[in-house]
């Protein structure tokens, strides 16, 4: 009865398929969606163009559309199942003529959500929809921008152009800057086109 019993168990187990290791490697890809462009500022993309910001007093700034490019981009390299996950991140370099490079990173996440990073001398995230408390809305010459942040600058990080020191900046998720300000010298520049 014995050797029945293990004569059972060999052809048993030699009928059946021992899979011991890593899972073939699967790729997850998030992308951007046409709706994502809604909160993504697509005027960058024309390289060259230079972007006005003006104060009450008529003084100018100029932030010239350096790079705008989508690439996709390893969001993490394989997980216990073989997984690679990958997104689309747009990267996105202005330039304060002269001064200082702006750079923004945009990714797709899963969930739906994008991410944005944002690096003016220090690093500044959100999530959206999900830090949507962050936003608010604000007009400007009679132009209704929805989606508002502001970013603030440490000391260490304020922007000097021209003897003004840039501390705030307005970012629109759709429009991009719409505004830099000095808010020791109450000196707000806005966005004329």
């Amino acid at each position: 009865m014995k050797k029945l019993i293990y004569l059972l168990i060999i052809v048993f187990l030699s009928s059946c398929e021992l899979n011991v290791g890593i899972a073939e490697n699967k790729k997850v890809y998030y992308k951007f969606k046409s709706s994502d462009f809604d909160v993504i500022p697509t005027k960058y993309s024309q390289i060259g163009n230079n972007n006005i910001y003006k104060n009450s007093s008529g003084e100018r700034i100029e932030i010239k559309n350096d790079l705008y490019e989508i690439n996709e981009n390893v969001y993490l390299n394989g997980d216990y199942f073989g997984t690679e996950y990958y997104n689309d991140k747009l990267f996105i370099r202005l330039n304060i003529k002269g001064y200082i490079d702006l750079d923004f990173y945009i990714s797709k996440l899963e969930n739906d959500l994008l991410f944005y990073k944002i690096i003016i001398g220090q690093y500044f995230y959100i999530n959206y929809p999900k830090d949507n408390n962050l936003l608010f809305e604000k007009n400007i010459n009679n132009i209704s921008f929805k989606k508002v942040m502001i970013f603030e600058l440490s000391n260490e990080a304020v922007l000097n152009i021209n003897n003004v020191k840039i501390n705030k900046i307005y970012f629109d998720l759709k429009s991009g800057i719409i505004g830099l300000e000095d808010s020791l010298n109450n000196n707000q520049f806005w966005i004329t086109n």
